[in-house]
């Protein structure tokens, strides 16, 4: 005994500091019971995490659905409990072994995907040293390393490994399990209307939007798991079929206009990949159409203008899904014209630095426009995000934070489509390259409408499912390079 206690001191240390300063943390938002509950389980985790780095990663991975944000007074920042409490222990002592021990492989480190992400990191940076207001950019900046540090470094260190590529949609795909029944559970105490959905899934998901979003991101690779355990007549299908049922039908009753938009897009996007879609063409046709909006801005800003009414809309899916692109009567595409517009004016106002990571929401309203305003409008304008990632950047980071962002997608795309062809022969990898490229792909046409990547419950996926193309890429090279 006292030699165990011996060879295992340090890891008993960190394991009583995290369950003494959880204590503190969680003692003001929780009720005793749960605080000891919570401090019970962050000890129990604490040690599994030490010990095994797959306990570790799987543990995140998987309860990043069922976490629940915990205000913490002293520090003034709001976390994910347990999700975001594991990634900074992970960081203090997994993060420190890959880093300083192990030592990442240079093809990792050098991929122009990192390069990307670090690049990120840098405008990130400056932006945050010329932010308005830079106790909110660097908290964001802090939060951002992190999530790069642990969601896509370590998970594409760990990833290296085919079979455990898998786990990132696996486990969080269960992790949603219990999220979406107490969704369904309390939606249908409403009838499941459109104007209760809002709310539903809170405590575990702020609003239907990131819930809707984070399950659109894992049905691409569920679907096509569907079909592959389907054609290998595996005993596996009947728990995939009923899993994949379950978030779909979560996922229509979430009435989150975006997602069902990302979801038609990546089965328009599986159909072309028959045709051996490239990234060329699709640079053109985003070229084509922010030309034709571009072109038509001027008729569609006069009709806002002219027609900014309300009409009470029928709570059902048909009529709720005709509005998104009902932008005269709809209130949420108004307020966000709304949104976009302030945020260009930031731009326009700050091009180069922006006004700082996570500035937004508290400096918009000086750049709304009346005839802009719409009835879910504040005069404080204290009522969240630019709904865009992209105007969210733009406003936040500046215009090269911007370019560094969309380079990011369209590479990320590019790599995804010359790995699935390459390895069209090989029906698995080709199954988890399209769930981490059609997971990617929701996302970023989920982001022309809300953005998300602050959140750790979409993080973990977006820069995850960036690590699993990764090692399919230095392996595609590795391939071509022995042919």
């Amino acid at each position: 005994m006292l030699k165990w206690l011996n060879n295992n001191i340090n890891k008993i240390g960190i394991v009583f500091i995290v369950s003494i300063t959880s204590y503190f943390f969680l003692i003001e938002n929780l009720a005793a019971t749960r605080v000891l509950a919570a401090i019970l389980l962050m000890t129990i985790i604490s040690f599994l995490v030490l010990n095994s780095k797959k306990i570790a990663i799987y543990s995140i991975i998987a309860l990043a659905p069922i976490s629940i944000p915990v205000y913490i007074e002293v520090l003034s920042l709001k976390l994910s409990f347990p999700s975001e409490f594991i990634t900074v222990l992970l960081i203090i002592t997994m993060g420190s072994s890959y880093f300083i021990n192990e030592k990442l492989e240079k093809k990792i480190i050098f991929h122009p995907i990192s390069i990307l992400l670090l690049s990120d990191l840098f405008f990130t940076l400056i932006a945050a040293t010329f932010s308005t207001m830079p106790l909110i950019s660097f908290k964001r900046l802090l939060l951002k390393i992190g999530f790069i540090a642990i969601y896509y470094f370590v998970f594409s260190h760990w990833y290296k490994k085919s079979e455990k590529r898998s786990s990132l949609f696996f486990l969080y795909a269960i992790g949603l399990i219990y999220p979406i029944y107490s969704t369904l559970k309390w939606h249908s105490l409403q009838d499941f209307s459109v104007a209760s959905s809002f709310a539903m899934p809170q405590p575990f998901f702020s609003d239907h939007t990131i819930y809707g979003a984070c399950l659109a991101f894992v049905l691409p690779f569920l679907f096509t798991w569907l079909v592959m355990k389907y054609k290998e007549k595996s005993n596996w299908f009947i728990p995939v079929l009923l899993l994949t049922i379950l978030i779909f039908t979560a996922e229509i009753l979430a009435y989150s206009r975006a997602a069902w938009i990302s979801l038609l897009v990546i089965v328009l996007f599986r159909f072309l990949l028959n045709f051996k879609l490239k990234i060329n063409h699709i640079i053109i046709a985003l070229t084509l159409m922010t030309a034709g909006v571009a072109y038509n801005y001027d008729n569609l800003y006069d009709s806002i203008r002219q027609q900014d009414q309300q009409k009470e809309e029928k709570e059902n899916l048909t009529n709720h899904l005709s509005t998104v692109t009902n932008l005269q009567t709809d209130a949420s595409n108004l307020e966000r014209i709304n949104r976009w517009t302030c945020a260009y004016r930031m731009f326009a106002e700050r091009p180069f630095v922006g006004f700082g990571p996570g500035t937004y929401q508290f400096q918009y309203g000086q750049f709304q426009s009346v005839d802009l305003m719409t009835r879910i409008s504040t005069n404080e304008g204290n009522r969240g995000h630019a709904h865009s990632e992209y105007f969210t950047y733009l406003a936040e980071v500046g215009i090269f934070g911007l370019l560094v962002f969309l380079t990011l997608v369209l590479y990320s795309i590019h790599i995804g489509l010359k790995c699935y062809y390459f390895f069209q022969q090989d029906k698995t990898k080709r199954m988890l390259i399209f769930g981490a490229l059609g997971g990617l792909i929701t996302f970023y046409v989920h982001g022309l409408f809300n953005g998300f990547i602050d959140y750790e419950k979409m993080a973990i996926l977006v820069y995850g499912s960036l690590a699993i193309l990764i090692t399919f890429d230095i392996e595609r090279k590795a391939a071509a390079s022995i042919k």
